[in-house]
């Protein structure tokens, strides 16, 4: 079986088994980033060995990548199988890499060892952010070292420090004076210095530049902080000498972080940064989510900030009291109509915010795959017009396939005219009881089945409080909201004996896009409802979930009013 067609646990036990292409697909997964990457780290963690992470950096043209190809061929004679992950950089403008770096080793690949290119990816400090997740995947799989090979396009490119145990400075002859050389920070990052082409003019010039600097480290207290001076070792990469010194200093440096403790304070703050990496990462996306759309609304830009600042760290209490609040619909698929904006748009992020897997539905093709894919990838979108048994089942049928079975159906597309019951034509009517009613019958229908059969299910319609009461200027609309209410306590009895429950809910006059066609001043509507405002579709979504969950077991056949106390 193809290494593509294998489950994310499949991959990884094949991976830690030292099957190449399953470790090469894994590193791809990785690189890709999202769930996978996740679990991937979740499997490869408790595998790692703690394999010795060598970071290699320098200037371009240093010859850091004939380096890196010398040691590959070195470290197998010494019994030791060897990983290298090139770091190329990106264009700012396209995203995409040359990764020349591989080509200077292709001709030592193999021999028990695996060298794998990556793209920076426009990571400032020119590291992939993929990086902690290769070299651990690497330490799974048996390789030690692992080296890091790693662009330097100035003086700040020192990241490869805060990735490896040990981290190798590659200099040349001519390489620039020794404040130069303090200003680049490398007395800080380096573990050991290599002058590279030893064989040219100058070498000694630059061994004597960088022996004042730690000379000069040793007055300032530096070496004494450390308990350890850098060597200088003298290597030429063309023709491999030098390197077996230079192996010797960098393990002789291991047995000195080892000695001291520092090995493990190292990895720990590497660690500490990955967290703090990932945690960053979320939040740009949810951010980027936040203020996608967004427009001027009379507020300043420092109050929208504010609010939405509030927003997001109130979601974030949500998931990260997550396992004790969280997993509400821990592994449940679920299907939403209606769903690319608006209030089943909101349904949907909920319910992702709690572990469901979501399959998105609405004729607005084009706005839900961009809200789909907004929601990560445990949400999916199918075209659905609700009015129509064939997509009805072609969209079930697929779901099951996709997933296996669906847990919980969110009944929530709909329609909305102001049209009073003299005015209204037999299209306006036919149309409205297609969507509006026929639409979640056929939703019903077709969900009773793999929901019967699965012992289980919860079927959620969304009706209004135009089904609760009388509704003088939309006829049609309040006629289909009331069958939509008898339908749920009818099919709430019927289904009840086996598992699947089924409720409405009401809600009130709702922030979306379907208010503005309710007409009027918005001030006016709120004079109209006791709590003195319009609820937001999260304020919905949150009931709709609670009875998605297993909180609500015992509740079904049954109205659930949102809406500010309108018909109390």
């Amino acid at each position: 079986m193809s290494v593509k067609r294998l489950s994310v646990p499949e991959l990884v036990g094949r991976a830690l088994e030292g099957d190449r292409r399953a470790i090469g697909r894994m590193l791809t997964l990785i690189e890709r980033g999202g769930e996978p990457a996740d679990e991937i780290t979740d499997l490869t963690h408790p595998a790692t060995n703690g394999a010795h992470v060598v970071g290699i950096t320098g200037a371009p043209g240093a010859g850091k990548s004939t380096l890196t190809g010398q040691l590959i061929r070195h470290l197998p004679t010494l019994g030791l199988k060897p990983a290298v992950l090139a770091v190329d950089p990106s264009s700012p403008l396209t995203g995409g890499a040359i990764l020349g770096d591989r080509v200077r080793m292709d001709d030592v690949a193999g021999d028990g060892g695996f060298i794998r290119s990556v793209a920076t990816r426009g990571h400032a400090g020119g590291l992939a952010l993929s990086v902690p997740g290769s070299v651990r995947a690497f330490d799974a799989c048996g390789f030690d070292p692992v080296l890091i090979e790693t662009v330097g396009v100035g003086q700040v490119e020192v990241d490869v420090a805060g990735a490896a145990d040990t981290t190798v400075v590659v200099v040349n002859p001519g390489w620039g004076d020794a404040v130069q050389a303090n200003k680049a920070g490398l007395l800080e990052v380096a573990d050991v210095f290599v002058i590279n082409k030893a064989d040219r003019e100058g070498a000694n010039d630059t061994r004597r530049d960088l022996e004042l600097m730690l000379d000069l480290s040793h007055v300032s207290g530096h070496e004494d902080g450390t308990g350890y001076r850098p060597p200088i070792l003298m290597t030429t990469a063309t023709d491999g000498s030098g390197v077996e010194a230079m192996w010797e200093a960098v393990t002789a440096h291991r047995t000195h972080l080892e000695a001291t403790g520092s090995l493990e304070r190292r990895r720990a703050a590497r660690f500490r940064y990955e967290v703090a990496s990932r945690l960053t990462t979320r939040m740009e996306r949810s951010i980027a989510r936040s203020v996608d759309g967004l427009n001027p609304d009379g507020r300043s830009p420092a109050t929208v900030a504010a609010d939405l600042a509030a927003d997001l760290l109130a979601r974030t209490a949500r998931v990260v009291l997550g396992s004790r609040a969280m997993g509400r619909l821990e592994n449940k698929i679920a299907l939403i109509t209606g769903a690319a904006r608006g209030q089943g748009a909101a349904e949907a992020a909920r319910f992702i915010e709690e572990g469901a897997t979501v399959v998105l539905t609405d004729v607005l093709d084009d706005l839900g795959r961009q809200t789909a894919a907004g929601l990560g990838e445990r949400a999916s979108y199918l075209h659905l017009d609700v009015s129509g048994p064939d997509q009805w089942q072609r969209v079930v049928d697929q779901v099951i396939a996709d997933h296996g079975r669906l847990d919980v159906l969110v009944n929530n597309a709909g329609i909305f005219e102001v049209v009073d019951m003299e005015n209204t034509s037999l299209d306006l009517w036919d149309t409205m009881v297609a969507i509006n009613q026929t639409g979640v019958f056929l939703g019903m229908q077709t969900a009773a089945r793999p929901m019967k059969e699965a012992g289980s299910g919860s079927i959620i319609n969304i009706s209004s409080v135009a089904g609760l009461s009388g509704t003088p200027i939309c006829h049609a609309y309040g006629a289909t909201k009331w069958a939509v209410r008898g339908m749920t306590k009818s099919a709430a009895m019927e289904l009840a004996p086996h598992g699947v429950r089924v409720n409405s809910v009401h809600p009130g006059i709702i922030d979306t896009e379907m208010l503005q066609s309710f007409g009027g001043n918005i001030e006016t509507i709120e004079q109209r409802i006791p709590l003195g405002r319009v609820a937001e579709a999260t304020e919905v979504a949150e009931v709709v979930l609670f009875l998605a969950s297993d909180e609500a077991s015992y509740c079904t056949g049954h109205e659930f009013v949102v809406d500010g106390a309108m018909v109390a």
